[in-house]
């Protein structure tokens, strides 16, 4: 089965919702957003659940949002990559921590569709995770950047950096 919403939200309120959320951190748009910190700062404030996962538990995925127990789970590799300052750890959190954004505050609401069911993209959860973890970490008015730039700025991978810069490039080509 896979998973839809039936209120999804847009690319622009997404926007909206990174801003407001480093606005909640106080964290100004010309920095890296430190999405480990905040996610440790919340556990610690019993906002949500913090777990650190042997490897092998979670399988394939290096992260994952348990909205039953309001947890994250991460691997223990990649928190550890983290704490190391590994970039591709920023984006697995920021991603999960929007998963916690659907469930808890915005309130999503989710559907089980059979597996050959089409879902256009914008209604697919994990579409709106990434494209909120983009947003997050690379405000957009920060794209016309290299790619290095961003990627040392923001402590984001160049992968993540030329990802969204392609992205909104096509988004505005279609325009």
């Amino acid at each position: 089965m896979k998973i839809r919403t039936n209120n999804p939200l847009s690319v622009k309120r997404i926007e909206i919702l990174a801003k407001k959320t480093r606005e909640k951190f106080n964290i100004s748009e010309d920095v890296f957003f430190p999405i480990l910190d905040i996610v440790e700062q919340l556990s610690n404030e019993g906002i949500l659940n913090l777990e650190i996962c042997e490897d092998d538990e979670l399988g394939e995925a290096v992260g994952l949002y348990i909205k039953d127990t309001n947890t994250i789970k991460i691997k223990e590799s990649v928190y550890i990559d983290g704490l190391d300052g590994d970039y591709r750890t920023n984006f697995t959190l920021a991603h999960e921590y929007f998963h916690f954004l659907q469930n808890q505050v915005l309130k999503f609401d989710f559907v089980e569709v059979d597996d050959n069911e089409e879902i256009p993209a914008y209604s697919d959860p994990e579409w709106q995770a990434n494209e909120f973890a983009g947003q997050l970490l690379i405000p957009t008015k920060y794209i016309g950047l290299s790619y290095e730039e961003i990627s040392k700025l923001f402590h984001v991978t160049k992968e993540c950096a030329l990802t969204r810069q392609l992205y909104l490039k096509k988004r505005e080509n279609r325009k």
